[in-house]
This record gives C-alpha cells, structure tokens and sequence, in this order.
C-alpha cells in the first residue's frame, strides 16, 4: 500500500479519540498535539520518517488548493472522523499533523543528540 503510514497514522488518531470503540468518547478531549506526541514516542525513527515522507507526497499530489478528497486511497469511510472530532477539514488536519510531526522530529532529534553528547563526555569524566 502506497499510504501504509498515514493510514496507520488516521487508525491510531481514531483510537485515540474513541471514534472506533462503542463506548462513549473520552471526557478530556485528546489534541492532535498530544496524539502526534505519542505516535513519536511509540515508533521507530524509520516509521516517523516513512510517514512525514508520505503525507508530503499525498498532500502534493491530492490536494486542490484548501481541499483533499477523502475518497482518495488511502482513505476509507470509516477515517471520515476528522472533521467530526477535530472540527477541521482533511487539509487542515493533515497540514497541522505535518506541522507536528516537525516539532517532534526536532525535539526527539535533539534528545537523542543529548544522549550521545552526555554519554561522550560521561567517558572522559572520572567518577569519584
């Protein structure tokens, strides 16, 4: 599948915000923010990269101005929830996750980048 990522991306945002279970919706409201946070935690570097790379692509080659076709692959009816919990058309929810997702990829990068500083320096630190 050419957008396994975004839809892999569009399931976990629906899980989320409990489009896809019968019970009710969560009280506290989950933001794309938030959601974008823990799909950066949870995977690889590889998957995070893979899925920046796709909704670039998709974006490019779908979108007419303001507008994306949900009918487009990689979108099934059942991911028509974006504008019911994120009050926002697909456009504006796939650019602000694009948005997002740079934010995370810096501060991960940066974490990481701390990690191999901090570790460098723990080499030539003499513990007493």
């Amino acid at each position: 599948m050419a957008y396994s990522h975004i839809m892999g991306f569009m399931y976990e945002a629906g899980r989320a915000v409990g489009e896809f279970s019968d019970e009710e919706p969560h009280a506290l409201p989950v933001t794309l923010a938030e959601i974008v946070h823990g799909y950066v935690q949870e995977y690889y570097w590889l998957d995070i990269f893979l899925l920046r790379r796709q909704l670039k692509r998709y974006l490019k080659r779908f979108s007419v101005g303001d507008f994306v076709d949900y009918y487009d692959p990689p979108f099934n009816q059942e991911l028509m929830f974006v504008e019911h919990r994120f009050d926002c058309g697909l456009f504006e929810f796939l650019t602000a996750l694009g948005t997002h997702l740079d934010k995370e990829i810096g501060r991960k990068r940066n974490g990481l980048s701390d990690v191999i500083v901090s570790s460098i320096f723990g080499l030539f630190v003499r513990k007493t």
